[in-house]
């Protein structure tokens, strides 16, 4: 049976290659089937983008970036955060990222990262970093109180009492103090950070409505003395010594404002300048009774006086340039009632006609005039500031008022009782104070309000529990919106 099995399959062989055509070669082996592999991942996100606190000295806590769309990134870092080493830990899909994680990064201006996936396509992405605003509101009380109020909220961070002295002027905010007078005729200057006393100058009489203002390191403010009689104080402004004093015939109606080496400042016998490092008298303006703070800029000094809204004189020479006069028909007075305020240049200032004004700085010019409605029951506005299109000013008729800057037309106003501030001319103080699209104002019911600057809505308010006569001085990142008055150029 063996042998006839091998005889079959030879038989078949043998079959199988006579069927072979003649030259034919043997077929090649069939090809396998491929097996399936993966592709390259295409993926190329960032995910996760944060500074965490143990890489990057300063920050108290993890950052997190916030991801606004179109690859853009966001970090928002408290006050006083150092940029330009921030490390960063990210997360993310691609094969890798450039730079790296980890990899410290000067982030003064926007960095690009590039996310590069595992089949070579990239996706680029931008990382800015803001700083937050840490904004601060100080004002003072007829009780002699200071206060520090967060900026966004309203809350107290600190407050700090002269002992009960009356003080109805603005204070005064530079490099990390606050300075402010009281009745008691001491210059206070407060650490702003925690509201301790630094130190404390005694003048020879009241600082109830005095204004300070620094400049290069010195603090300038006038003051009353005996008989009527006044002074103008220079001390330094860190340790509150005393640089020099110069005696007045009169004590000052406006508080000083200090340009190129010379402090300016008004009294009942006109307006002078002195030479700010000495002291030593300079230069004679008006002879009229100026009453408010002057405002200088360009190598001209503005001012009202009390017969005209607005004055201009050459700072060398002392020459006037023009007057805006205005006497209409049963006006009490024709004088100035506030500070003026430059801003592109118009010069805003308030008469005690009852009307604002927007006067050109060059010619003299009216280019508008708002008033008051109400007759004899209406009241003078304070001086005015400029930010947003808007001219503010509040009024003794209880309301701020906010005016077109082009047309002169009414924004908005906003209205509490009683007044805002107290009577008008205390120093030309200015009551409002405009910072980005925040207005914040000082109200004689001890209130301080926070005002949408566009609109005129309520943010927040607090009360200090007794009036405010004087301005609101605003500082953000160390910076200051000044109250106005030294005659800010805005």
């Amino acid at each position: 049976m063996t042998r006839q099995l091998a005889c079959f399959s030879l038989l078949v062989v043998l079959l199988s290659l006579s069927c072979r055509k003649k030259g034919e070669e043997p077929a090649p082996p069939a090809t396998p089937t491929p097996t399936p592999t993966d592709t390259l991942s295409s993926q190329k996100t960032i995910l996760r983008f944060v500074l965490k606190a143990a890489d990057n000295a300063g920050l108290a806590a993890d950052d997190t970036a916030q991801m606004l769309g179109n690859n853009e990134i966001l970090l928002t870092l408290p006050f006083g955060t150092n940029v330009t080493a921030l490390k960063p830990t990210i997360t993310h899909t691609g094969a890798s990222v450039t730079p790296g994680s980890g990899v410290a990064q000067d982030f003064s201006s926007p960095r690009q990262y590039v996310v590069t996936a595992q089949d070579g396509s990239q996706n680029t992405y931008s990382v800015s970093v803001r700083i937050a605003v840490n904004r601060t509101v100080y004002a003072v009380n007829s009780a002699g109180k200071l206060y520090a109020l967060n900026g966004t909220n309203g809350t107290v961070k600190w407050q700090y009492s002269a002992g009960g002295t009356v003080a109805s002027g603005s204070p005064c905010y530079q490099n990390g103090t606050v300075y402010f007078g009281s009745s008691d005729g001491y210059m206070n200057a407060i650490d702003a950070s925690n509201g301790a006393l630094r130190w404390r100058f005694l003048s020879a009489g009241s600082l109830a409505h005095t204004t300070p203002v620094v400049s290069n390191g010195v603090l300038y403010f006038g003051g009353q003395r005996a008989g009527g009689r006044g002074a103008l104080y220079a001390l330094n402004a860190s340790s509150g010594a005393l640089v020099w004093n110069n005696l007045l015939p009169q004590a000052p109606l406006g508080n000083p404002t200090v340009s190129n080496g010379k402090v300016f400042v008004s009294y009942f016998y006109g307006m002078v300048s002195l030479d700010a490092a000495t002291g030593a008298s300079f230069r004679s303006y008006s002879t009229s009774i100026c009453g408010i703070n002057p405002l200088v800029v360009n190598g001209w000094v503005f001012s009202g006086t009390e017969s005209t809204v607005v004055s201009a004189y050459n700072v060398q020479t002392g020459a006037n340039a023009w007057h805006y006069l205005d006497v209409p028909p049963g006006s009490p007075s024709a004088g100035a009632s506030s500070s003026p305020t430059l801003h592109n240049g118009v010069i805003f200032n308030a008469g005690y006609t009852r009307y604002l004004y927007a006067i050109d700085s060059s010619s003299g010019a009216l280019k508008w005039k708002y008033i008051l409605g109400g007759g004899a029951n209406t009241g003078y506005f304070s001086a005015p500031v400029v930010g947003n299109g808007i001219v503010y000013a509040g009024n003794t008729d209880n309301n701020v008022y906010a005016i077109d800057e082009q047309t002169g037309a009414l924004r908005w106003r906003f209205s509490d009782a009683p007044n805002v501030g107290g009577t008008p001319n205390v120093g030309g103080i200015n009551y409002c104070t405009v910072k980005g699209t925040m207005l914040y104002v000082g109200y004689s019911n001890g209130k301080v309000y926070a005002l949408n600057a566009v609109t005129g809505g309520t943010i927040w308010s607090f009360d200090t529990s007794a009036p405010i006569y004087g301005g609101i001085c605003v500082e953000e990142n160390g910076s200051v919106a000044h109250p106005g008055h030294s005659g800010e150029q805005q």
